[in-house]
């Protein structure tokens, strides 16, 4: 009898590990570092520092139970904080704002426009295409104004077709025992290439500071963003609202 309730309790633990630590460990973005963002004119700089919560060496335990959420922090104690800085006329950076961000760990990128007044976050790290917060849009004073989920992205009207300039395109920074499966998701006629927990929608978005908005570009073709073969449609949106 005891026998038989130790291979159950075994078998128990076993199937709690492969269910909840192998999918999120072979899915787990690398570690979050602090980032800085230059405006296309470099005249300001964005240093984005993600929680601490996430930025340091996690054990087995949280990432096992950390997929249960009972590791969970509160957004409001551990938050991810940008800094926006000007450059001024003796070619020193001076802080113009400093602000908590609705990324719950860090922004996968960030953009800032060239009169420093929007800031703009791409994606959630660990989670790109997911949730509320695929684009947040900032204003002049680091204030919220408005974010973007995938759908709502989705919904914009298609400009045109475009390849993304190199400069603007931006690694996903995985691991490298990580590789987007061959899955997809298809939400109104595009495809995405998808992983566990991140739906990847595309790449190369910019500023466009002539007139004030931000140019999104979206896999159209069911490709990986960084892939020669993707193919990239166009949305999008007034920085001033």
């Amino acid at each position: 009898m005891k026998c038989t309730l130790n291979r159950v309790l075994k078998t128990a633990l076993f199937l709690i590990v492969f269910v909840f630590y192998i999918p999120v460990f072979c899915d787990r973005p690398s570690m979050p570092v602090q980032k800085e963002y230059l405006s296309e004119n470099h005249k300001y700089k964005l240093i984005v520092t993600p929680s601490e919560y996430f930025s340091r060496p996690v054990s087995f335990w949280e990432i096992l139970f950390g997929s249960l959420w009972i590791f969970k922090p509160s957004h409001s104690q551990l938050p991810c904080v940008a800094q926006l800085y000007q450059l001024d006329q003796n070619s020193h950076f001076k802080l113009v704002w400093k602000k908590n961000l609705k990324n719950e760990c860090t922004p996968v990128h960030a953009l800032a426009s060239n009169d420093g007044e929007n800031v703009v976050t791409i994606d959630d790290w660990g989670s790109i295409g997911e949730g509320e917060n695929v684009v947040v849009i900032y204003g002049k004073e680091g204030e919220f104004i408005k974010s973007y989920s995938l759908k709502d992205i989705l919904a914009i009207k298609t400009v045109k077709d475009e390849i993304p300039d190199e400069k603007n395109i931006y690694s996903y920074q995985y691991s490298s025992y990580f590789f987007p499966p061959e899955n997809s998701s298809s939400t109104q006629n595009v495809q995405f290439v998808r992983s566990i927990t991140s739906t990847f929608w595309g790449n190369g978005h910019y500023i466009d500071n002539k007139n004030h908005k931000l140019v999104l570009l979206v896999v159209k073709n069911n490709e990986f963003p960084l892939s020669e073969k993707a193919q990239f449609i166009v949305k999008e949106i007034p920085l001033k609202q």
